[in-house]
C-alpha cells in the first residue's frame, strides 16, 4: 500500500496557503477599492423638498458665493461615485453647478458655471446623459 500521508500533507499546506494568499488579496482589495455602498442621503433629501424650499437650501450652500438668493434649480444627474449635480441661477444672473457627494456629512463642491463649461464643455441647466 503507498503511502498518502506525504501527499496529504502536501496537499493541505496548499489549501492553507492558497486561502492565505486569497484572504490576503481581498485585503488588499478593501483598502484600495473602497466599496461605495453609502447612498447619497443629502441629495435624497434636496430631491424631496418642494421647488421653493430647495432654492432656499441651494442658496444656503452658495452663502459664500456672489450669489444671494437662488430662483431656479435643475438636477443634472449623478457620476460614477454618486455624487449628485445641481444647478442654481441665482437673483443676480450668476450660475453655479454644485456637486453634492455620497458621503456622510453630504459634502458639496461648487463651480461657476462658466468655469464649468471651460474645463469640461458641459452646459448647466442640461442633464448630463444628454451631454456625452
Amino acid at each position: 500500500m503507498a503511502d498518502t500521508s506525504v501527499f496529504d500533507e502536501s496537499t493541505e499546506q496548499s489549501k492553507v496557503k492558497a486561502t492565505i494568499v486569497a484572504a490576503a488579496v481581498l485585503a488588499i482589495a478593501n483598502v484600495l477599492l473602497p466599496v461605495h455602498t453609502m447612498a447619497n442621503q443629502a441629495h435624497d433629501i434636496l430631491l424631496k423638498l418642494d421647488n421653493s424650499k430647495r432654492n432656499l437650501a441651494l442658496s444656503a450652500t452658495l452663502r459664500g458665493e456672489s450669489c444671494g438668493s437662488v430662483v431656479r434649480n435643475f438636477f443634472q444627474g449623478k457620476g460614477p461615485y454618486d455624487e449628485a449635480f445641481w444647478n442654481a441661477r441665482c437673483a443676480n444672473g450668476r450660475e453655479y453647478s454644485i456637486s453634492i457627494a455620497a458621503d456622510a456629512s453630504g459634502s458639496t463642491r461648487v463651480m461657476d458655471c462658466a468655469l464649468m463649461y471651460r474645463v469640461t464643455k458641459l452646459k448647466c441647466f442640461k442633464k448630463l446623459s444628454d451631454q456625452k
